[in-house]
């Protein structure tokens, strides 16, 4: 801001205190070209200023979360698994690239094969910010049990899982009737048997079961799962054939 003379970063304080030193340099009692110049330079600093003191307290606001994110993120690679960060949307953009970067959940994590072991989900245990940020954990094939899955409840957003060929037992349903915003589940060649998935479906009824080797995990999260979604509640009521 040239006429105000001031340089970026600045506050609100600094906007007035300059439009202030400025304004007394103008010819008194005079509506001049340059005054008016100067109260537009004034206007747009100070919204200027005020959008960038509310988007600092917004990024304040959100860094612990951000920080607990990272770690979480760090904690699950160093276990081998690999993750899925929500995309932003576009006008996001609009507002500054750390707005976006910020904002970027962590909706899928992927810790699958023999190498993944209860050791890999540690993790659950940690009391992270960001575990509620999970939609969807894949363990399928790995070596995971029961034990493993005990804290599982700390995936409080969680809506699919995986444990197709995985080493966990009936009594996993204990554990998972705890998720109350799961709503499927792949438990194929498990001994997750017929009756223990028929109580789990008791105390989860919206909850679909899968153990087709084939069913692929749909989506954690966008529009493809929204449609999913809609296309299994219409089903759910008879509305579809």
């Amino acid at each position: 801001m040239e006429l105000l003379h001031l340089l970026p970063p600045y506050t609100v304080e600094d906007v007035i205190k300059s439009y202030q030193e400025q304004t007394q340099k103008l010819p008194p009692d005079e509506e001049t070209a340059a005054a008016q110049h100067l109260q537009s330079a004034y206007e747009r600093a100070l919204d200027h200023a005020r959008f960038q003191e509310s988007r600092r307290a917004w990024l304040g606001g959100r860094m612990e979360v951000f920080q607990e994110r990272q770690q979480l993120i760090a904690e699950i690679e160093v276990a081998g698994g690999m993750v899925v960060l929500q995309p932003s949307d576009p006008y996001i953009y609009e507002y500054g690239e750390d707005f976006a970067y910020v904002l970027r959940k962590l909706v899928a994590v992927h810790l699958t094969g023999p190498v993944t072991t209860d050791a890999s989900l540690e993790w659950l245990q940690h009391g992270n910010a960001a575990l509620g940020e999970i939609r969807l954990l894949d363990l399928s094939g790995a070596h995971v049990t029961t034990k493993g899955l005990e804290a599982i409840a700390s995936l409080t957003g969680l809506r699919c899982l995986d444990l197709r060929g995985t080493d966990v037992s009936a009594k996993v349903v204990d554990s998972l009737a705890a998720l109350n915003t799961l709503e499927w589940l792949h438990v194929g060649e498990t001994s997750v048997g017929l009756l223990s998935r028929q109580r789990l479906k008791r105390s989860l009824p919206r909850l679909s079961i899968a153990t087709d080797a084939n069913e692929p995990a749909p989506p954690a999260d966008g529009p493809e799962y929204e449609h999913m979604r809609l296309q299994r509640r219409l089903s759910d009521l008879g509305m579809l054939p």
